[in-house]
């Protein structure tokens, strides 16, 4: 996954001059925010899209990714005073809480699915982001940020990266930059259907174990057991069962879950009842 705690050394890309420099307007009624090209990681990410390096790393999608960046940075918006209308560069404070979503949301996975969040695997990317409780708006700039951070990444790693891994990570990059520019569109022409059409799709995700049938199977061996579950005790007594039949692959799973998610597989077991 893309690491927000693991800053990458940016001095590969502070002698860069933006050659098609856009206005770079801010404003903020937070009299103490600042823009956020002024925070040195997140002009760092800004900045890498006029590297030399970012068109030999990503190719043909230079452009797509590009616009994914100058995005993530930028908002449109209607000033009065001063009268303007267009894009204005986000401040450092805005960008931090799109980041700390990011990272609320990539824990909220790994707690759900008891695995690490691995972006390039993901074939609906928008929809890690749909569902964190956070409006359209929230959601978009979640993942602009998230595919900026990535394309980051993927390109400060790409000269030391094999051949093999740079066809796997662009692969995975280049779902998500797709994922953006169609989230980028959806905002310029909005369509409540297509939004829906999102979020509902990120509802019906499966986890791992329900595609591997480990909570259909856990499911159906708690009805056997109900008669346990109303004993004292019993929930730690199904736990116990549930965690040794996984381990023997009487149930089926594609890792061995934590006690908190067996727990909370009896629990949500409790609740249809």
């Amino acid at each position: 996954m893309t690491d927000f705690t693991d800053d990458k050394p940016i001095e590969q890309i502070n002698d860069v001059v933006d050659e098609y420099p856009i206005d770079h307007m801010f404003f903020s009624t937070d009299s103490d925010d600042k823009s956020c090209l002024d925070h040195e990681k997140y002009n760092a990410i800004y900045q890498i899209k006029n590297s030399k390096m970012f068109y030999e790393a990503l190719g043909i999608y230079w452009f797509n990714a590009e616009r994914v960046v100058i995005r993530a940075f930028h908002d449109f918006k209607h000033l009065e005073q001063p009268e303007f209308f267009g894009w204005i560069i986000k401040g450092i404070k805005e960008i931090e809480r799109t980041e700390q979503k990011c990272l609320e949301a990539i824990k909220r996975y790994e707690e759900e699915y008891n695995q690490p969040y691995n972006y390039l695997e993901e074939l609906n990317p928008f929809e890690s982001f749909i569902l964190d409780d956070a409006d359209w708006e929230t959601a978009v700039n979640m993942l602009n940020f998230f595919t900026a951070k990535a394309i980051f990444d993927y390109v400060t790693e790409f000269d030391g990266l094999s051949y093999e891994d740079r066809f796997y990570k662009f692969q995975g990059l280049a779902n998500f930059i797709t994922a953006s520019l169609g989230a980028i569109e959806l905002e310029a022409n909005p369509d409540e259907s297509l939004i829906e059409a999102a979020r509902k799709g990120g509802r019906a995700k499966q986890s791992p174990y329900e595609k591997a049938g480990t909570i259909t199977a856990v499911n159906e061996l708690l009805e056997e057991k109900q008669d346990i579950l109303k004993q004292k005790g019993g929930k730690t007594t199904l736990y116990k069962l549930i965690r040794d039949l996984i381990a023997s692959g009487v149930i089926p799973a594609p890792g061995e879950p934590t006690e908190k998610t067996i727990l909370k597989w009896i629990d949500n077991f409790k609740n249809m009842k």
